[in-house]
């Protein structure tokens, strides 16, 4: 708080311009694009997340990542929405940083961002979740022996890596 309420207006501008080209740019790449390419190239991107977990993915797995994709719709449109709203409300504080409130409003919009999400997200991220339950628990149905092994190794190197965390060690 105390670093953000000792910026200069010119790095306060300076942030605003970094926002707004954000906001921009994911709009161009999430939202401009016409929805089935959306649905495609979040299709894509969430087989090679999978990919990395249980190796190659099936007919019927490729086809329920399809359907998971296609159920989420149109969610950019509110993320990015969401995303712009958290932006204002940061901006707004930025430019009353001197104020006894900034304090009180940065611990909300840093430490309590889902307190301020739009209507319209909180729904589409519900959605969202409930979505990907439903894929893994679907994916896992649908997994062959070989890519449950598969997992099952992946997991245990995980589980060991967290284990030789020095932070984690007594």
């Amino acid at each position: 708080t105390e670093l953000l309420r000792g910026m200069s207006d010119k790095q306060v501008a300076e942030m605003q311009q970094a926002f707004n080209d954000d906001i921009s740019e994911r709009q161009k790449e999430y939202v401009d694009t016409p929805l089935p390419r959306q649905i495609a190239r979040r299709s894509e991107r969430m087989e090679k997340r999978l990919n990395n977990w249980f190796g190659e993915l099936n007919a019927a797995q490729h086809q329920r990542v399809q359907a998971w994709s296609q159920a989420l719709g149109d969610q950019n449109r509110q993320w990015i929405a969401n995303r712009q709203h958290w932006q204002q409300q940061l901006m707004l504080a930025m430019n009353q940083r001197n104020d006894a409130s900034f304090a009180p409003r940065m611990a909300t919009l840093l430490q309590r961002k889902e307190s301020l999400w739009t209507p319209e997200y909180r729904a589409a991220y519900q959605n969202t979740e409930q979505q990907a339950r439903s894929l893994l628990i679907d994916l896992l149905h649908l997994s062959t022996p070989a890519q449950r092994q598969y997992l099952q190794e992946r997991l245990a190197k995980v589980r060991s890596d967290f284990s030789e965390l020095k932070c984690l060690k007594g």
